[in-house]
């Protein structure tokens, strides 16, 4: 089951769907699934489009009562990445399962990914409030399970939207952050932008000084609780506050590589902690992130 619930963690990106299961065999017809993709919307409506392909359109009604229950409007999100769980009526809707257009279902729950990025100048760095200074470090931006290793990668082809696997201890009743920051002074990344390299860091923040490594990992959470604990999504061409992008302090277009830096120790959540550790991951295009896929 953890072998087959991995598979589905990967491959729900691919495909746009998990397996669907019945909410209640017994008695209730109600199937469930989810897509995770980018947001289109209209004037009361709004279609999910995965990099693979597949669209989800909910119910104009269902979208509409959703949004409302949660004090939002569909242009709140539109163009963001998120994961949208829809239901249906097996009574009176049939799905097939290599359908790629999927219309007539309720929308019942959304997770928004995307996270803030920032581009920080020299005179602010390590300056609390205008940058995101790392506090603590992540478990790991490579994590492998059952032999599949998730690795960043861009979410389609021609995307600005970077998808971040971060596993890592989530603090409980306090606050988190997890900022993909852009330092066009720093030395490494003058550097690297010199040989065409993208250089991010990504700096977690937690509100609080105590070790909590035992607490639960994201990636734990995200089998159960949604796919929004582990997948971050961080779009190059926004930035926080309205700010500078990074694509654009960057030139405008697209490096040939981009390499994300953060610290790691899978045993504790202290950055000053002997086991903590830098590493460089390089960001997969989606066509390198699809052959990675253990179909």
């Amino acid at each position: 089951m953890k072998r087959l619930k991995t598979l589905v963690l990967a491959l729900s990106v691919l495909t746009g769907l998990t397996l669907t299961s019945c909410l209640n065999t017994d008695s209730d017809p109600y199937q469930s699934a989810y897509i995770m993709g980018e947001v289109n919307s209209g004037i009361m409506s709004m279609t999910v489009v995965s990099p693979g392909g597949i669209s989800v359109t909910p119910t104009e009604a269902s979208v509409m009562s959703f949004f409302a229950s949660q004090g939002m409007t569909v242009s709140d999100i539109t163009g963001k990445t998120v994961v949208a769980y829809y239901r249906w009526n097996t009574e009176t809707t049939q799905i097939p399962s290599d359908a790629t257009d999927i219309t007539g279902v309720e929308l019942y729950a959304l997770e928004l990914l995307n996270n803030p990025t920032l581009v920080v100048d020299a005179a602010n760095v390590g300056v609390e409030k205008r940058d995101s200074v790392a506090t603590h470090p992540i478990i790991s931006l490579n994590y492998e399970v059952s032999g599949f290793t998730y690795k960043p990668y861009f979410f389609g082809e021609n995307s600005t939207t970077l998808i971040l696997p971060v596993n890592y201890y989530v603090p409980v009743g306090v606050t988190s952050s997890l900022t993909l920051v852009y330092y066009p002074d720093d030395a490494a990344t003058v550097t690297d932008k010199e040989q065409g390299i993208l250089r991010l860091y990504l700096n977690f923040r937690a509100n609080t000084d105590a070790d909590y490594s035992t607490d639960y990992q994201s990636y734990a959470l995200a089998l159960y609780g949604g796919l929004g604990y582990f997948n971050k999504a961080y779009d190059l061409g926004t930035s926080a506050g309205g700010g500078r992008s990074i694509l654009a302090e960057w030139g405008g277009s697209l490096p040939s590589e981009i390499r994300i830096v953060v610290s790691e120790n899978p045993y504790s959540t202290d950055l000053e902690n002997g086991n903590t550790t830098q590493h460089e991951y390089e960001v997969l295009s989606w066509d390198e992130y699809v052959d990675s896929l253990p179909l």
